[in-house]
């Protein structure tokens, strides 16, 4: 018997279904590492862009992952 996700396609289809292009607010909290509230606060100021897909709201992966990389990074002294 033959394993289905053998094909390229099959492949394709298999990453598309483990890592959505868009992403809710609980799922992108969860990537980011931070609460839903943060997330909702970036998206109230401009600073992560979404929008709604009827109730829910949409962010894109690209999207998240730009905002994350925008934050400030943590500085360690030591002293």
């Amino acid at each position: 018997m033959s394993n289905p996700f053998e094909h390229e396609g099959s492949r394709e289809l298999l990453y598309t279904i483990m890592h959505p292009r868009g992403l809710d607010i609980a799922s992108a909290a969860k990537i980011a590492g931070v609460g839903r509230t943060t997330i909702y606060e970036a998206i109230k100021t401009g600073a992560l862009p979404a929008f709604k897909f009827g109730r829910r709201t949409i962010i894109y992966r690209d999207d998240l992952q730009a905002w994350m990389n925008a934050q400030p990074r943590l500085v360690l002294v030591k002293g």
